[in-house]
């Protein structure tokens, strides 16, 4: 992760950063992934930069399905293709469940991402195409 070119940056990040720790704080891990370490895209930041008040940079496939000690994980959860800005009403009504539906209009990119959260639930696997329920 870059320092931040500008205020509205610096607190996009932060905004990540946060969301990070309280996954962890939530799941009791000890020794997180130091979150300079890993790389988020332009296209992640900005979509953190225009969220605001009554707003809510939303998972689709949830945060919490992805194991937050590993690098692939956090890229695949925090990557422009699994997030998209909501109502914060919309956003805490979904908790952390994604419907069929979704799932079946997932495109190449986010069935992907939905493989490598290990921590999502199995039965999932079987809403895919039989040549994509297993990881490459």
């Amino acid at each position: 992760m870059s320092i931040a070119n500008s205020t509205t940056e610096a607190k996009a990040l932060l905004r990540i950063a946060n969301y990070i720790r309280n996954q962890y704080r939530r799941k009791n891990i000890q020794s997180p992934v130091p979150i300079k370490s890993f790389h988020l895209s332009k296209e992640t930041i900005n979509l953190y930069k225009k969220s605001h008040k009554g707003m809510h940079v939303d998972h689709i496939v949830p945060g919490s399905w992805f194991d937050l000690r590993n690098e692939s994980e956090i890229s695949a959860c925090f990557h422009f293709a699994n997030l998209r800005l909501i109502s914060a009403c919309e956003n805490l009504s979904r908790k952390d469940r994604l419907t069929s539906k979704e799932i079946s209009e997932f495109d190449k990119i986010q069935r992907k991402i939905l493989l490598t959260a290990s921590q999502r639930p199995m039965h999932l696997l079987n809403l895919l195409p039989n040549n994509e329920q297993t990881e490459d």
